[in-house]
């Protein structure tokens, strides 16, 4: 049986010996200041304002196609981007009537091509990036119909907590320490000592700390001026 911090398991009395034996000498889990996670969120993808014109919708879909498939597949389209009139294009009508229904439904055109171009790399053509999802499939009414309630259980539309690499291996190696405290599961105060200063010797803890919580809300401000300015920090 695996034992983890915080189970009440059969490790249950050794992790309360650890804690006590290692009173102001164990680490804390690293979170903020405030006691959050020590993550940084990425909001949910924009939704189509309903007030917005059909032509500002369609843009609004083919940028997110655009978005995706360079980000996925290294891919440069101008797809509906060229000098001739958004209504001129073959597929405009369907853009049209499928932004209607985004709109009604509080889909984010982004969310549904990242899910509709995950669910192609699971059909034939798809499997390995052998080819890019072409943009009929994407916006198909009959897959609109069908995955509904596939795209809703996927979570495409939620806000989205992230790690900053930092954080990350913080949180890494806090963890290790702990496994390796409850599998030694000392029974001295200096057995924990000698533990706790192998993963983090000295200040180290506090000083990555420090950085970890920096870098983490250098992230949630670059991400927060990403959205703002129409970029893709879901990517």
């Amino acid at each position: 049986m695996q034992t983890r911090v915080g189970s009440l398991g059969d490790g249950a009395s050794v992790e309360q010996r650890i804690r006590r034996l290692g009173a102001r000498l164990l680490p804390p889990e690293p979170r903020t200041r405030a006691g959050k996670p020590l993550d940084y969120e990425i909001p949910p993808p924009r939704l189509i304002a309903p007030e917005t014109t059909p032509q500002q919708r369609v843009k609004m879909l083919a940028a997110a196609y655009r978005a995706v498939l360079k980000r996925r597949y290294g891919i440069t389209s101008r797809y509906f981007e060229g000098s001739a009139a958004l209504e001129s294009h073959k597929e405009f009508p369907k853009l049209v009537a499928l932004a209607a229904q985004m709109v009604d439904a509080k889909v984010a055109p982004l969310a549904w091509v990242l899910f509709s171009f995950d669910a192609w790399t699971h059909t034939p053509l798809g499997e390995g990036k052998r080819s890019s999802p072409p943009t009929k499939w994407v916006w198909s009414k009959k897959r609109w119909k069908e995955q509904q309630d596939r795209f809703w259980e996927d979570r495409y539309a939620v806000v989205e907590s992230r790690t900053a690499p930092l954080a990350l291996q913080l949180w890494i190696d806090w963890r290790f320490m702990w496994c390796e405290l409850m599998h030694a599961a000392p029974t001295a105060r200096e057995g924990v000592a000698v533990i706790v200063d192998r993963w983090f010797p000295g200040s180290s803890y506090e000083d990555r700390l420090t950085r970890a919580r920096s870098q983490t809300l250098e992230y949630q401000a670059r991400v927060d001026r990403e959205a703002a300015e129409g970029g893709w920090p879901w990517l």
